[in-house]
């Protein structure tokens, strides 16, 4: 009855998180229905403009630090969408990646999600013509402080 209690506090999110950190195998889009991703205005503003984007044949790189808001743009671009996509993160076996950056520079799928961290020295991605940045909170304090200095 408590670990319920306790869970019931925690959002989708933290909840995902949770299960990830026990090394569970369960897709965040099984945890939350994509239309409450869509809730939220940078998630709405997405499902928006990436459909536009695709059909006029954009090629189009989403990044974000962290993989949570990766798992979350899988929810949107594939299950809400139903847009294809390539992901690459720390976790995609070094094998892989190359194959990834391929398929996309090839133009086989128009939505690359990247974490900003799994790039190591560099990822040569030019068939990209457009480039969606997730800034998480630090930065934008990191930015305004540098800016103000």
């Amino acid at each position: 009855m408590k670990v319920e209690k306790e869970l019931s506090s925690f959002s989708d999110f933290q909840i995902s998180s949770l299960l990830h950190s026990l090394g569970t195998e369960l897709a965040l889009s099984k945890v939350i229905d994509a239309d409450q991703v869509v809730r939220a205005a940078k998630a709405a503003y997405l499902a928006e403009k990436l459909p536009k984007l695709v059909e006029e044949g954009h090629f189009i790189i989403l990044f974000s630090q962290w993989t949570l808001i990766l798992d979350i743009l899988e929810v949107l671009v594939g299950d809400y969408l139903s847009l294809s996509y390539l992901r690459l993160d720390g976790s995609t076996p070094v094998a892989e990646r190359q194959d990834l950056v391929d398929a996309f520079n090839r133009g086989t799928c128009p939505i690359f999600l990247l974490s900003t961290r799994a790039g190591g020295l560099g990822l040569n991605l030019t068939r990209a013509d457009t480039v969606i940045i997730h800034v998480g909170p630090t930065c934008l304090f990191l930015c305004a402080l540098y800016i103000y200095v």
